[in-house]
Protein backbone atom coordinates (compact mmCIF):
# COMPACT_ATOMS: atom_id res chain seq x y z
CA UNK A 1 0.00 0.00 0.00
CA UNK A 2 1.60 3.84 -0.72
CA UNK A 3 2.00 6.02 1.52
CA UNK A 4 -0.90 7.68 0.02
CA UNK A 5 -3.17 5.23 0.23
CA UNK A 6 -1.97 4.71 3.55
CA UNK A 7 -2.85 8.40 4.63
CA UNK A 8 -6.36 8.25 2.81
CA UNK A 9 -7.16 5.51 4.38
CA UNK A 10 -6.40 6.94 7.92
CA UNK A 11 -7.99 9.97 6.81
CA UNK A 12 -11.42 8.04 5.61
CA UNK A 13 -11.39 6.40 9.51
CA UNK A 14 -10.71 9.67 11.06
CA UNK A 15 -13.78 10.53 9.46
CA UNK A 16 -16.42 8.09 10.00
CA UNK A 17 -15.66 8.17 13.79
CA UNK A 18 -17.72 10.29 15.92
CA UNK A 19 -17.50 10.67 19.25
CA UNK A 20 -20.99 10.77 21.43
CA UNK A 21 -21.96 10.97 25.20
CA UNK A 22 -24.39 8.41 26.28
CA UNK A 23 -27.70 8.98 28.30
CA UNK A 24 -26.40 6.28 30.69
CA UNK A 25 -23.50 9.10 31.30
CA UNK A 26 -26.39 12.16 32.01
CA UNK A 27 -24.63 13.98 28.75
CA UNK A 28 -26.59 14.94 25.98
CA UNK A 29 -27.21 17.66 23.44
CA UNK A 30 -29.34 19.47 25.19
CA UNK A 31 -27.95 20.04 28.42
CA UNK A 32 -26.06 17.66 31.04
CA UNK A 33 -28.20 16.67 33.74
CA UNK A 34 -26.72 16.21 37.10
CA UNK A 35 -26.99 13.11 38.96
CA UNK A 36 -24.70 10.60 41.12
CA UNK A 37 -21.59 10.36 38.79
CA UNK A 38 -20.20 6.97 39.37
CA UNK A 39 -16.55 5.91 39.36
CA UNK A 40 -15.69 9.69 39.41
CA UNK A 41 -12.07 8.89 41.49
CA UNK A 42 -11.80 6.75 38.51
CA UNK A 43 -12.66 8.84 35.65
CA UNK A 44 -9.69 11.07 37.22
CA UNK A 45 -6.92 8.34 37.54
CA UNK A 46 -7.78 7.43 33.82
CA UNK A 47 -7.44 11.77 32.68
CA UNK A 48 -4.65 11.75 34.58
CA UNK A 49 -3.08 9.08 32.86
CA UNK A 50 -3.55 10.01 29.44
CA UNK A 51 -3.56 13.77 29.48
CA UNK A 52 -6.71 16.27 28.82
CA UNK A 53 -9.59 14.06 27.23
CA UNK A 54 -11.59 15.81 24.03
CA UNK A 55 -15.08 15.18 23.74
CA UNK A 56 -18.47 16.98 22.42
CA UNK A 57 -19.45 19.48 24.74
CA UNK A 58 -23.09 20.23 24.32
CA UNK A 59 -22.55 23.74 25.45
CA UNK A 60 -20.02 24.14 22.04
CA UNK A 61 -21.59 22.00 19.75
CA UNK A 62 -22.15 25.18 17.29
CA UNK A 63 -21.30 28.62 19.10
CA UNK A 64 -20.97 28.51 22.71
CA UNK A 65 -23.65 28.72 24.44
CA UNK A 66 -22.42 30.51 28.00
CA UNK A 67 -25.53 31.77 29.19
CA UNK A 68 -27.24 27.90 28.78
CA UNK A 69 -23.91 26.53 30.70
CA UNK A 70 -23.88 29.01 33.40
CA UNK A 71 -27.85 28.73 34.02
CA UNK A 72 -27.71 25.26 34.21
CA UNK A 73 -23.97 25.12 36.27
CA UNK A 74 -26.53 27.00 38.58
CA UNK A 75 -29.45 24.63 38.45
CA UNK A 76 -26.78 21.79 38.90
CA UNK A 77 -24.92 22.79 41.48
CA UNK A 78 -27.08 21.59 44.67
CA UNK A 79 -27.23 17.70 42.62
CA UNK A 80 -23.43 17.80 42.13
CA UNK A 81 -23.21 18.90 45.43
CA UNK A 82 -24.86 16.13 47.36
CA UNK A 83 -22.64 13.62 45.23
CA UNK A 84 -20.26 14.39 48.08
CA UNK A 85 -17.32 12.15 46.54
CA UNK A 86 -17.79 13.52 43.44
CA UNK A 87 -18.22 17.39 44.73
CA UNK A 88 -15.11 16.91 46.65
CA UNK A 89 -12.53 15.30 44.05
CA UNK A 90 -13.81 17.91 41.75
CA UNK A 91 -12.79 21.00 44.20
CA UNK A 92 -9.86 19.15 45.18
CA UNK A 93 -9.04 19.34 41.62
CA UNK A 94 -9.64 23.27 40.98
CA UNK A 95 -8.05 24.05 44.30
CA UNK A 96 -11.54 24.94 46.06
CA UNK A 97 -11.32 23.04 49.19
CA UNK A 98 -11.59 25.88 51.10
CA UNK A 99 -14.58 26.87 49.74
CA UNK A 100 -17.56 28.49 52.16
CA UNK A 101 -19.81 29.60 49.94
CA UNK A 102 -19.44 29.14 45.99
CA UNK A 103 -19.56 32.11 43.78
CA UNK A 104 -21.38 31.80 40.38
CA UNK A 105 -17.62 31.96 38.99
CA UNK A 106 -16.71 28.93 41.02
CA UNK A 107 -20.07 26.99 40.18
CA UNK A 108 -19.57 27.46 36.57
CA UNK A 109 -15.74 25.92 37.25
CA UNK A 110 -17.03 23.13 38.96
CA UNK A 111 -20.37 22.65 36.56
CA UNK A 112 -17.84 22.62 33.39
CA UNK A 113 -15.45 20.09 35.72
CA UNK A 114 -18.36 17.68 36.25
CA UNK A 115 -18.92 17.62 32.46
CA UNK A 116 -15.78 17.20 31.63
CA UNK A 117 -15.73 13.66 33.86
CA UNK A 118 -19.40 12.88 32.57
CA UNK A 119 -18.82 13.57 28.88
CA UNK A 120 -14.91 12.93 28.75
CA UNK A 121 -14.94 9.15 30.01
CA UNK A 122 -17.05 6.96 29.51
CA UNK A 123 -17.25 3.89 32.31
CA UNK A 124 -19.48 0.56 31.98
CA UNK A 125 -19.78 -2.17 34.35
CA UNK A 126 -18.37 -5.88 32.71
CA UNK A 127 -19.37 -8.21 35.43
CA UNK A 128 -16.56 -7.08 37.96
CA UNK A 129 -14.62 -5.07 35.83
CA UNK A 130 -15.00 -1.76 34.35
CA UNK A 131 -15.09 -0.91 30.63
CA UNK A 132 -13.50 2.76 29.52
CA UNK A 133 -13.21 4.66 26.92
CA UNK A 134 -11.64 8.11 26.59
CA UNK A 135 -10.32 10.23 23.83
CA UNK A 136 -7.04 12.38 24.27
CA UNK A 137 -6.31 15.84 23.15
CA UNK A 138 -3.54 14.39 21.36
CA UNK A 139 -6.36 12.58 19.32
CA UNK A 140 -6.17 8.96 20.31
CA UNK A 141 -9.65 7.08 21.63
CA UNK A 142 -8.14 5.11 24.61
CA UNK A 143 -10.86 1.61 25.17
CA UNK A 144 -10.04 -0.30 27.90
CA UNK A 145 -10.81 -2.44 31.40
CA UNK A 146 -9.73 -2.00 34.95
CA UNK A 147 -9.47 -5.46 36.51
CA UNK A 148 -11.24 -6.75 40.06
CA UNK A 149 -7.54 -5.43 41.51
CA UNK A 150 -7.41 -2.06 39.74
CA UNK A 151 -4.80 -2.93 36.99
CA UNK A 152 -5.56 -0.27 33.67
CA UNK A 153 -5.50 -2.72 30.45
CA UNK A 154 -5.76 -1.14 27.11
CA UNK A 155 -7.93 -3.38 24.63
CA UNK A 156 -7.39 -1.12 21.99
CA UNK A 157 -5.79 2.76 21.12
CA UNK A 158 -6.22 4.17 17.85
CA UNK A 159 -5.58 7.55 16.29
CA UNK A 160 -9.43 9.01 15.80
CA UNK A 161 -11.03 12.33 14.81
CA UNK A 162 -13.60 13.93 17.17
CA UNK A 163 -17.11 14.82 14.91
CA UNK A 164 -19.61 16.62 16.54
CA UNK A 165 -22.58 17.01 15.62
CA UNK A 166 -24.53 20.64 15.39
Amino acid sequence: MSVLSKWFSLLVSLAMSVSLCTAQQACTWAHVTAQKLMDSDLRYQLIERWGPVRFCDPYCAGPCNFVRARKDAEEAFTKIQQDEKTFRLIRVHLGLQRMPQASSDQKADIFGEYVKLVCGVTIEPHGEERKFTLKTADGFRIEGVVKKNGEIVVVDKELTALICPK
